[in-house]
């Protein structure tokens, strides 16, 4: 059975049991310009209703799930009485949306439809855009901010991007981890406050003290660990690990890292939520780490959770942020100072 067909069945299936929800079939445009297929309901009173997506459920019922089973577990979603969530009831009633907007960084080639509709910044191949974010305990959850929803709060493309980055630096700020987590027992070390001159590290080994440990004496003796890895690799995200690769776009942030590891930087754009990194010392691993790259996309991340499809190198000297080309030659595609 094809998927258009499963579909179809599931709908008809939705309209036999719950007529009164008006049940439909949607498309849903995602990150990376991915299309999903999703069953809704279109009740004019209900604010709003699940969306479950169908392809999990496809690649189900070609592994030999019944068809009955697959009904009852999609459409028990939409058989009780569902109020709308508290988190898009405060979306449909939110007036100032200041104080939640936060930045996500998505591929800029790969999201050409969406960012049709979206207000966004490019750095380099990669676009910077907008999030709302709710983080309260109670209210959880992120939404993209469109073109249209300037225009219903009355308020600048400047405006937006100059709340999201300020929120994004104050409450999402950047975290640098050896990735070698049985090593390091997941130490961790807060950028901003280093950055600030302010000594919080929340490094979890006390062989150096927490109140005297540069980020430079922190990376040397990282460095010093790891030893027998002939290419250290180190995550660069937020305390979450969720929408945490913009952080390398945070002022000051790989000019510090860089300055920790006297060394100048591949970076390694892993994912939406963080980009890896590694101190360009003796070796020059760069055909290594595009391979990671390549193996990284294919295979372990998501479509529609990846970020870049080549390297990126810091030039310490010049404070430049490069885009490399995905060959094993030395051409720089473009360059941005930071």
């Amino acid at each position: 059975m094809q998927f258009q067909t499963f579909c179809h069945m599931i709908l008809e299936e939705a309209r036999a049991r719950i007529p009164d929800k008006v049940p439909a079939i949607r498309k849903v445009l995602k990150n990376n310009d991915v299309e999903q297929i999703a069953l809704y309901m279109k009740h004019p009173d209900t604010l709003c209703t699940p969306m479950v997506y169908l392809e999990s459920y496809y690649e189900g019922y070609l592994k030999g799930l019944p068809l009955t089973q697959l009904y009852d577990e999609i459409l028990r979603y939409f058989e009780i009485p569902y109020p709308a969530p508290s988190f898009y009831r405060f979306l449909h009633e939110l007036t100032d949306p200041k104080p939640y907007l936060r930045i996500r960084l998505i591929h800029h080639s790969q999201n050409r439809r969406q960012l049709s509709e979206v207000p966004y910044e490019q750095y380099l191949d990669l676009a910077a855009v907008c999030e709302l974010s709710i983080e309260t305990g109670d209210l959880d959850g992120t939404a993209l901010i469109h073109t249209h929803h300037l225009q219903e709060w009355g308020i600048t493309k400047e405006t937006l991007f100059a709340a999201a980055w300020k929120n994004s630096i104050a409450f999402h700020p950047p975290i640098l981890r050896p990735i070698e987590e049985p090593l390091f027992f997941y130490e961790e070390t807060n950028l901003a406050s280093l950055i600030t001159g302010k000594q919080t590290d929340i490094a979890s080994s006390d062989a150096i003290p927490r109140d005297t440990a540069s980020l430079q004496e922190i990376c040397r003796r990282w460095l010093s660990m790891m030893h027998n890895a002939s290419c250290p690799l180190f995550s660069l995200s937020n305390a979450h690990c969720f929408h945490g690769a913009v952080c390398m776009l945070y002022p000051g942030v790989l000019s510090q890292i860089a300055d920790g590891f006297g060394a100048d930087l591949y970076l390694i754009p892993s994912s939406i939520h963080e980009v890896l990194l590694t101190p360009i010392l003796e070796q020059d691993h760069r055909q290594v780490l595009t391979t990671i790259l390549q193996e990284v996309n294919a295979e372990s991340v998501p479509q529609t959770e990846i970020l870049g499809i080549h390297l990126y190198r810091y030039d310490h000297t010049g404070h430049r942020l490069l885009a490399l080309s995905d060959g094993s030659s030395d051409e720089i595609l473009d360059s941005l100072s930071l």
